[in-house]
């Protein structure tokens, strides 16, 4: 049995997500009770101003509560969680809107993973509250387009199998902590700079870099009830999504596909047209930011996993009309999307690559 540790980041949880914060600490517990391995489980409240740590210490007597003085966002309050609660072989990172409905997933997982010396990161199958799937793991491609894979598609639908993804989604995920900690130990990596969104992309990428992959499974997990904190903040929210993707294109991109940088800023623009239109000044504030933003990464001899669409035209004539419709929030199929998104990606397939972990479409 290994030692398992649930992170929980918390802002204002109470006030912002109600029966959902309770609901979300209520089924940590369940898990703490099913589970084989040895759980301790930790609330970490970036400087809240409602009860959330009054709430947790009167009714969640087992849940551990660490303060921070300030909000340093999901990453931050990672990584100073990782750096204070001492050895652990496994981490679960857990969004607190986020409500697990099978209690023996992170057995499962564990299970699935523990044999697996180059499997770092791990996530099963996140649903929405109607049951249709919102994630299992995403891929990236060159022209910096995050596709969540089999979103809105049926949980009866999804092939008993694992794929790698370029990243895992950290609304759950298991965190082999015992293979890679000189890694997660880094500031630079949870970055408190990030704040939020594209964190969970952004550690992931960097791992593949050094031969640590991340796998999702065909492991009914929980339902998330998604950015429910964010959607409170939708100014912050334009800010962040605009800065850290940006950030990660300068970071990453200039290594490995640094031929396409001038092509993916155009896309970039084109499909966040509406984010200039409406939400002008956070925007460009988050344009201007992400190339003020100093980073430097010492990164491995490996390729993160990214599809690279070899043909240009096949570019020109999908990817940037998709992009315009997809502007103009035309709800149809997104066509080549769709198409990365039903992917299995396995061993075969990256050995196959010519560049390790590149998968030419």
């Amino acid at each position: 049995m290994g030692r398992v540790a649930i992170l929980i980041p918390n802002y204002n949880g109470f006030q912002i997500l109600k029966m959902v914060f309770l609901q979300s600490l209520e089924s940590a517990l369940k898990i703490k009770t099913f589970s084989k391995h040895a759980i301790d489980i930790y609330l970490i409240d970036n400087g809240s101003s409602d009860n959330s740590i009054d709430i947790v210490r009167n009714k969640f007597a087992e849940i551990k509560v660490i303060e921070l003085r300030k909000n340093y966002g999901f990453a931050g309050a990672l990584y100073k969680a990782i750096k204070s609660i001492g050895v652990y072989d496994y981490v679960v990172i857990m969004n607190n809107d986020y409500v697990v409905i099978n209690e023996e997933a992170l057995d499962q997982l564990i299970k699935s993973i523990k044999n697996k010396a180059n499997i770092c990161v791990a996530q099963g199958i996140n649903i929405y509250p109607n049951n249709l799937i919102e994630d299992c793991g995403f891929f990236y491609n060159s022209f910096l387009s995050v596709i969540p894979r089999w979103r809105n598609i049926r949980y009866s639908e999804y092939p008993e199998k694992p794929s790698y993804v370029t990243y895992a989604s950290f609304a759950f995920a298991l965190l082999k902590l015992k293979r890679c900690p000189p890694l997660l130990h880094r500031k630079w990596i949870l970055d408190p700079k990030f704040f939020g969104y594209y964190d969970d992309a952004d550690i992931q990428l960097y791992l593949w870099t050094y031969g640590f992959k991340s796998l999702a499974l065909p492991i009914l997990v929980g339902i998330h009830y998604e950015s429910e904190t964010f959607k409170r903040m939708s100014i912050l929210r334009s800010y962040l999504s605009t800065r850290n993707m940006v950030i990660i294109l300068n970071t990453y991109w200039r290594y490995y596909l640094s031929s396409y940088r001038a092509v993916l800023m155009i896309r970039h623009f084109i499909s966040n047209l509406y984010k200039a239109v409406l939400n002008r000044t956070e925007y460009f504030r988050g344009l201007y930011d992400s190339f003020h933003m100093k980073r430097k990464l010492i990164l491995g001899p490996y390729y993160p996993l990214i599809f690279v669409v070899k043909s240009m035209k096949r570019y020109f004539k999908e990817f940037m009309p998709d992009a315009i419709r997809w502007n103009l929030i035309i709800n149809r199929n997104r066509g080549i999307y769709e198409e990365f998104s039903r992917k299995f990606v396995q061993d075969n397939d990256l050995k196959l690559s010519t560049y390790p972990y590149l998968i030419v479409v």
